[in-house]
């Protein structure tokens, strides 16, 4: 399932890496303080569905730590105008994995698309090229 295949994705990388400040950043990024998020979005794909996901994680987790039904936080994916190579995400792929995400037939992926179209909706989440 996807998320064998991410946790096999980050393990295989861990061997190259020189230094994990991970945690460090997902505190920083889901800081009261921290009000706007950017997340330069580079390839389509399962480099975008990741990209998504990090936005996701973002946007809830300040719900969950947040007294309001808002998160006070806008994640801005900075996306392609137009590509310079075949694989270059653009604001089409973006809306493109949302409407795929969401007519999934698997329950899961499905409430987490519909998540995502939300995020979208109430402006958590601007597509910017």
């Amino acid at each position: 399932r996807a998320a064998q295949a991410f946790d096999e994705a980050l393990r295989a990388g861990e061997e190259c890496l020189l230094w994990d400040d991970s945690v460090d950043a997902a505190h920083a990024l889901v800081a009261t303080g921290c009000d706007k998020v950017g997340i330069v979005v580079d390839n389509a794909g399962f480099e975008l569905v990741c990209d998504l996901a990090l936005a996701d994680a973002i946007v809830v987790a300040r719900v969950k730590t947040s007294s309001k039904s808002t998160t006070g936080v806008v994640v801005t994916l900075h996306v392609k105008a137009h590509p310079t190579f075949v694989s270059d995400a653009m604001s089409k792929d973006v809306h493109a994995t949302i409407y795929e995400t969401c007519a999934s037939t698997d329950k899961e992926t499905s409430l987490m698309g519909k998540r995502w179209r939300k995020h979208v909706e109430t402006g958590a989440w601007v597509i910017a090229p």
